[in-house]
């Protein structure tokens, strides 16, 4: 190895920045993530509005509720492993 010596103290600073970011990046994927399946359910919403009079919709109606909660239980286990991110 080349004679350079690392400080622990810096190493832990910067491993704390590098956790306080990557729990924000974490964050900000499971709102995104939250986001998508509610639009995901409006969007089912106006489909069976849309479709009320022939439900003409059903089959899109259904594939984008049941893409909401996939994306809504996405949301859930991105938000869960923010917990593995801050275990030692």
């Amino acid at each position: 190895m080349s004679g350079t010596k690392v400080e622990p103290t810096r190493d832990l600073a910067a491993r704390g920045n590098r956790m306080t970011v990557d729990g924000e990046r974490i964050d900000r994927a499971a709102k995104r993530a939250d986001w998508a399946g509610r639009a995901l359910e409006h969007a089912a919403e106006d489909l069976r509005e849309a479709g009320a009079e022939d439900g003409g919709f059903e089959g899109l109606t259904e594939m984008a509720l049941d893409h909401a909660g996939r994306v809504s239980r996405l949301a859930k286990d991105i938000e869960s492993r923010k917990d593995d991110l801050e275990s030692p």
